[in-house]
């Protein structure tokens, strides 16, 4: 056999690899990218203890193009307002242990009172812009 037709077959064997790995690639992406995307539509806002310091954090950066700094950032007004209005997850993780008082994500929707207060809440946050 020729060398140049060696060559060929060496060549088009590592396009071969270099094409299943990178297919691999894509689909582990895409994987993560439909997991990531379904606990988006499953969980409800501010589920995770520490959601509402992401938030924040976010928000402080698009607003002033800097990072939050500890001891000197603090947390977003809106997200202060959300939790006076808004369901909250359990505060200790053990939800017969949890605050007295406190809305959970059960007690608000048991209560339509809470659900219309909250939707009002929005139709004007809205309107302000």
């Amino acid at each position: 056999m020729p060398i140049a037709a060696v060559a060929s077959n060496n060549n088009s064997a590592i396009g071969a690899g270099r094409t299943a790995k990178r297919a691999t690639a894509h689909f582990l992406l895409a994987a993560t990218l439909l997991i990531g995307i379904g606990y988006l539509a499953v969980l409800p806002p501010f589920e995770g203890f520490d959601e509402f310091a992401y938030f924040s954090a976010i928000r402080e950066t698009a607003a002033t193009a800097m990072f939050p700094i500890y001891g000197r950032s603090f947390i977003d007004r809106t997200v202060e307002e959300y939790e006076r209005r808004g369901p909250m997850p359990w505060a200790t993780g053990e939800p017969p242990f949890d605050r007295p008082g406190r809305m959970t994500y059960p007690s608000f929707f048991d209560n339509g009172e809470a659900v219309a207060s909250y939707q009002r809440y929005r139709k004007a946050a809205s309107s302000q812009g």
